[in-house]
């Protein structure tokens, strides 16, 4: 057995035979957090057959101790999955989505946590909807500290598609996803990396994605250990490879363009924001190798794009103005 092969704590005799929805739980220094995401897991629905896997990535702090008190305390409801050694959060993710049973598949990390009835409101959205793919919330945003900072989004609750996803951006909260499992399963078989966005826009192809516009999570932005603010450029790659691994012939070329003009957009506001024109000068030419469109097109829609997300950050500034108790919106549409 190599050092990072996982080892399996659980009690299969205890645990539910054939789950309706598997919990993948992602941990890596979360100590701080870990009892309060499980327990939000655990106060969900009582009856609901359900199972918890903890995937711990070989964590510096005491998250392994943690996981592996709440398992001897649950064992019919909690599978600890861990390695000895850091694997990193993609093949942590892909080992618990190769065990999970359950027929959907619920995201938390652990660093994040669930409200009250969030599982139910969800699942009585998919009862109710069939062809419905993935269903999200909204989500309290708070900082390191626990600080209340707004609301993870503004779309409200609605009916998501491919096209609403290319033109707003990742704008998805992850830890509040439940989707059907075999979306998780395609992505994960031939081994890639891949970022949230990209299960998002992968989820949309099979079909409609929902949002409950109530905040039904608690999202902890710009934690320790995310990926946004540990490693921006090596997300921003997974980002454009997530736009342009939709297969073609499940996007209108009108959405893709959009979709790459508002990467550009996010690449403009990176650039001038960090004073690094040779961003500009990277991703240009990468963008219009993809883009359905002409240079002249993608300009213009790029710069429209520019425009929209300034007079959003006007708005959203003059708002707060006005009114200092309005909250801050994380990703406006």
């Amino acid at each position: 057995m190599q050092p990072t092969d996982p080892i399996e704590t659980s009690d299969p005799a205890r645990l539910p035979r054939a789950p309706v929805l598997s919990v993948l739980l992602l941990a890596y220094n979360h100590e701080d957090y870990l009892a309060a995401a499980i327990d939000s897991v655990l106060q969900q629905v009582p009856g609901m057959s359900l199972e918890l896997l903890i995937g711990e990535d070989g964590s510096r702090d005491r998250s392994l101790e943690i996981a592996q008190r709440y398992q001897r305390a649950h064992p019919q409801r909690i599978r600890l999955i861990a390695s000895t050694h850091n694997v990193g959060a993609f093949r942590n993710h892909r080992r618990l989505v190769r065990a999970a049973r359950g027929r959907w598949i619920a995201h938390l990390d652990g660093d994040d946590y669930w409200l009250p009835g969030k599982l139910e409101r969800q699942m009585r959205h998919l009862h109710q909807h069939p062809d419905c793919v993935a269903v999200y919330a909204n989500a309290r945003v708070i900082d390191r500290t626990g600080r209340e900072i707004g609301l993870f989004n503004d779309l409200g609750t609605r009916d998501l598609d491919l096209a609403t996803l290319l033109r707003h951006g990742n704008c998805l909260n992850t830890s509040s996803m439940v989707v059907r499992r075999e979306v998780l399963e395609e992505l994960v078989a031939d081994g890639s990396s891949f970022i949230d966005y990209r299960i998002h826009l992968h989820a949309a192809t099979h079909g409609p994605l929902h949002q409950i516009g109530e905040p039904l999570c608690v999202y902890r932005h710009q934690s320790a250990t995310s990926m946004v603010h540990t490693a921006n450029d090596h997300v921003r790659e997974l980002y454009f490879d997530a736009i342009t691994a939709i297969p073609a012939d499940r996007v209108d070329p009108a959405d893709l363009a959009r979709g790459l003009a508002d990467f550009l957009r996010r690449v403009v506001l990176r650039a001038l924001r960090l004073r690094r024109p040779g961003l500009l000068r990277q991703w240009w030419p990468r963008v219009r190798a993809h883009a359905p469109v002409d240079a002249t097109e993608l300009l213009g829609l790029t710069a429209v794009a520019c425009l929209r997300a300034g007079c959003g950050m006007l708005t959203e500034h003059a708002r707060r103005l006005l009114d200092h108790r309005a909250p801050r919106i994380l990703y406006r549409r």
